[in-house]
């Protein structure tokens, strides 16, 4: 602006070229500055947002894998990963807009100042174009952060309905349910589509005031300008450079009005990750006894009972048994009676209701949590296949495979002869949902998967439900001379006549009643 008024009201009258060249080459070495100004903070905003994003994410992360499993079952997929994704916004806002803030409230300042050394009168007369905006941008705030946290929460749903789709598409051709898929996701997209048009709408009529307010002052500006020209109190080329300040400043400062808007608004974003850096990870008692614990192979239960919150029904009540080291016990009992749930306590993964879980008489609350996982397997249910290689998913990510213990707990798990049928052999690659696998090969990884670790408790959760008899028979002759204690859920007869003692979890149990203990043949 300086560099206009000059060369308006002395170089153009005075015809001056050697004080034109001087001012050229003087305000091109202060182009050159802020282009090198300009270029550093770009390299700082993109250095903090990498270093920023790296550790915070990593942090998070570290954290959400920390967390009970009842966290994970409570919630859908699609809706943690957004509550994940939504961190990576509130690093690109604190990172780009922190340093964006400062650099513009300077500049908003210094150009201010320089306004009223100007003309007060002109400069005032900015200030109540910014003073409108902040107005506008406060009573619209409250609408902003609702048509937000709707997006995002619509987002989530219809991201899960996409995934639930993927993962479920056998099911959902089976049964030719294609066309219904598609309307459901159609008509969650449209709500999600909808809550984003009318955050748009909003940002559109925001934006139109601000286009109709600083352009009106600039009139405004001009007017008064000319109006100071006639009456020799300015001269043509302050106005010039008082409109270059002018526009300097609003653009300045309606720029850090929006970041400041979009701090405030973060806390939308804040809300949906602080669920998961606030939830209470699962207890690791490394603190409380030696780091590691050899186990024996010892389970005892005293008045064990579990429901999955105060008003609900209990699973299962009041049970009390012990399993010896390298015994064999199955469970039965009907569907629903809590088979699994039960497994699932004694593993660590879900904390009694009351009552008490002993690894060789110590209280499984005083056994620091990884030492035990490391000596402990288990084939559950929901168990699931990672993308990587038939090896890597049987070692399970072990940074140091050893590919003589993969063969071997794939020979006890009777997958070995079909995986070295296979082109790749132990390095063919499968998915998460394992691709080009049968159930009862998928099984049967799972089963390897925790032979691999050689554990001191293994257990089974209805490992063989997909394998025919004759394979089932040599797995379980297989495990049957394994020197290790093993719990077993299991239905088939087969099975349930490898067992030392068979606990019946539905003896004498009816709709009406609560479950008794564990009735042990």
């Amino acid at each position: 602006p300086f560099f206009m008024q000059i060369t308006v009201d002395h170089v153009i009258a005075a015809s001056d070229e050697h004080l034109l060249l001087a001012l050229a080459l003087g305000f091109g070495l202060l182009a050159l500055i802020q282009m090198a100004a300009t270029a550093l903070r770009s390299w700082m905003i993109l250095y903090l947002n990498s270093t920023l994003d790296v550790q915070l994410l990593a942090n998070t992360l570290r954290h959400l894998l920390k967390l009970p499993l009842d966290y994970f079952e409570k919630r859908h997929l699609g809706d943690i990963i957004s509550r994940f994704g939504s961190l990576r916004s509130v690093i690109s806002l604190f990172t780009q807009g922190l340093i964006a803030s400062i650099v513009d409230g300077i500049m908003a300042i210094a150009t201010l100042v320089m306004m009223f050394v100007y003309s007060p009168k002109l400069a005032f007369i900015v200030l109540v174009a910014v003073f409108i905006y902040i107005i506008v941008k406060v009573i619209t705030f409250r609408l902003n952060e609702q048509y937000k946290q709707e997006s995002i929460v619509l987002s989530a749903k219809e991201s899960t309905n996409v995934m639930e789709t993927v993962r479920a598409v056998q099911t959902i051709k089976l049964f030719s349910k294609e066309s219904q898929r598609e309307s459901m996701w159609l008509n969650q997209y449209a709500a999600s589509l909808n809550a984003s048009i009318k955050l748009g709408k909003l940002e559109i009529i925001i934006a139109a005031i601000n286009q109709t307010v600083f352009p009106i002052a600039g009139v405004l500006i001009v007017w008064v300008g000319a109006q100071e020209i006639m009456a020799s109190v300015f001269s043509i080329g302050m106005l010039y450079a008082f409109f270059s300040y002018q526009t300097q400043f609003t653009g300045k400062v309606s720029a850090l009005i929006d970041i400041l808007v979009e701090f405030k608004l973060a806390g939308v974003d804040l809300e949906r990750v602080s669920d998961i850096v606030h939830a209470e990870i699962e207890q690791n008692n490394a603190q409380l006894l030696d780091n590691h614990h050899d186990l024996k192979g010892e389970i005892e239960v005293k008045n064990l009972s579990f429901r999955y919150a105060e008003n609900e029904p209990y699973v299962f009540q009041n049970l009390s048994f012990t399993i010896r080291p390298e015994e064999t016990i199955v469970i039965i009992g009907t569907s629903g009676c809590g088979k699994s749930t039960l497994l699932k306590v004694l593993l660590g993964l879900f904390p009694p209701s009351s009552g008490e879980v002993f690894y060789d008489k110590i209280n499984i609350t005083q056994i620091d949590t990884t030492s035990l996982r490391t000596q402990i397997a288990a084939v559950m249910q929901e168990d699931c296949l990672v993308a990587g290689s038939i090896a890597e998913n049987i070692a399970f990510s072990d940074p140091q495979i050893d590919m003589q213990r993969v063969q071997t707990a794939a020979q006890m798990a009777a997958i070995h002869n079909e995986i070295s049928k296979m082109p790749m052999a132990y390095n063919s690659l499968v998915g998460d949902m394992g691709t080009t696998l049968s159930g009862g090969q998928k099984q049967r990884i799972f089963l390897a998967r925790a032979l691999y670790v050689n554990p001191k408790i293994l257990f089974l959760d209805e490992a063989s439900s997909h394998l025919d008899t004759h394979t089932e028979s040599i797995i379980n002759a297989s495990i049957k001379e394994m020197p290790v204690t093993r719990i077993i859920i299991a239905h088939r007869k087969e099975t349930i006549a490898l067992a030392d003692r068979v606990i019946d979890l539905s003896a004498q149990n009816s709709p009406t009643e609560l479950p008794p203990v564990g009735a042990i043949w």
